[in-house]
This record gives structure tokens, sequence and C-alpha cells, in this order.
């Protein structure tokens, strides 16, 4: 149980019985963490994208792309997704096939799919293919 004096900065703790240390302490760590998941989500992304950057197959155009997604079996909610990244292509953007080294794949976590590359950088992608 929490005393009536904060742990962190000293003060008087208003959450005595509950918590070691003050609402305003609190509201302080609460926001650090949440910049620190944020950050580290942030560089899982970049590590992401770069990585499909080292993985990149070939540029091919947005219509030959959306042949993958004619099939009528396909869930309507995957082509949404689809019609929403296709729509984050700017003036400039190249559309490239991307897929994970074959050990990826044997070990069962292999990806594939589009990578959208704006001044020769992987800025987005969507995954049509994973094991």
């Amino acid at each position: 149980m929490g005393s009536d004096v904060c742990e962190d900065c000293g003060g008087p703790n208003d959450n005595a019985g509950r918590w070691q240390t003050c609402s305003k302490c609190q509201s302080k760590w609460s926001a650090k963490w949440v910049e620190e998941k944020k950050a580290k989500e942030e560089a899982a992304q970049r590590a992401w994208l770069a990585a499909v950057g080292r993985w990149l197959g070939s540029k091919i155009s947005a219509e030959e792309a959306e042949q993958e997604f004619a099939d009528p079996e396909i869930a309507v909610e995957f082509r949404e997704l689809w019609h929403t990244f296709r729509a984050q292509l700017d003036e400039g953007d190249e559309l490239w096939t991307f897929s994970s080294p074959v050990e990826t794949w044997m070990k069962l976590c292999g990806r594939a799919g589009f990578a959208i590359v704006r001044g020769g950088r992987v800025v987005k992608t969507i995954i049509t293919k994973l094991n």
C-alpha cells in the first residue's frame, strides 16, 4: 500500500492507500510510458520499411497489382485495405512487389506484398501473402 508521501516527488500523495506515487507523478510516468511506446513502435516501423527495401522485387503498375484483388473470393475487407493503400500513392511514387527471403518462408514467417517507394525509400506496405 502507498504512503502519505509520494515516493517520486516527496510531496503529498493523493493516492495514499492505493499507490506509492501521487496523481501528478503517475500522469508524468504514464505520459513517459506512452512516449516510449510510441518511439518503440516508430523504430519497429522504420526497421520493417528498411527490411522491405532490401526485399524489393519488381516495379509494377497499380493496374497490374489490382488484378491480384479482382478475384471475387477475396474478402471485401481486404479489397478495402487495398483501395486505402492505393489511395496513398502520390504522383512520382512507385509501386513495387516485395518478398522476404526464402529462409523466412522456410521458418513459416515469410511475408510478401506491395510497397510504395517515394524518393527511393519504402514508405508504405501492404502484405498480401504470409505463412
